[in-house]
């Protein structure tokens, strides 16, 4: 009688372990199949963080921009005379991407010169091609004729950043300056607003 119940403790201690066994397995399969799609939703989850925003610019972005300078004029300016408190003004333009076979929704085109010891030393800084507009900024990409352009640096990221009917120009590192000016002014935070409809 003894034999008989210890037999059938050690076949129910026998299924119980195997069971056991089982489910850990299967635990362990689980794991490892839903691994893979976690570690993909965490690519896309930050994907979705790194992607720049990109979306149609405000209408409000387009048009022209200024900003006053001083330059040098009147007789005898060549001899040393005339004067140079004369008030010039340097002028910005974003209009819609003009390019068909690159415009997208988000893209726009930017022109803009500015004058530094205008009548005397004539410096300049001109830019003039195409950007996409990104959460505030336009993010500008080459200059299509650079005022120096032996003096290139791949490492130039120019941008415009627009708030309330002001442009800042954005120069990080002045690392655009050196193909996109004649002299050696700084181009990073110029700022230009823009004109009203009077004008």
């Amino acid at each position: 009688m003894q034999g008989s119940v210890t037999a059938q403790s050690t076949a129910t201690l026998t299924r119980r372990r195997y069971a056991r066994r089982s489910v850990r397995v299967i635990a362990n399969v689980s794991s490892h199949m839903y691994r893979p799609y976690r570690r993909m939703g965490h690519i896309l989850a930050l994907a979705i963080v790194v992607a720049p925003s990109y979306a149609d610019p405000p209408k409000q972005v387009f048009g022209i921009y200024t900003r006053p300078t001083l330059a040098c004029g009147g007789p005898g300016l060549a001899d040393g005379g005339g004067s140079c408190d004369l008030v010039a003004e340097d002028r910005l333009e974003v209009t819609a991407g003009i390019d068909l076979r690159t415009a997208s929704a988000d893209s726009v085109y930017v022109s803009f010169a500015l004058h530094f010891d205008a009548g005397k030393g004539d410096h300049l800084c001109a830019f003039s091609g195409h950007g996409t507009w990104s959460n505030g900024k336009v993010l500008l990409g080459e200059a299509e004729n650079p005022v120096r352009p032996e003096r290139k640096n791949i490492a130039c990221r120019l941008a415009l950043s627009y708030t309330k009917g002001t442009i800042r120009v954005l120069d990080a590192r002045s690392k655009c300056q050196p193909s996109l000016c004649s002299g050696a002014h700084k181009l990073d935070g110029v700022v230009f607003k823009k004109q009203s409809r009077k004008q």
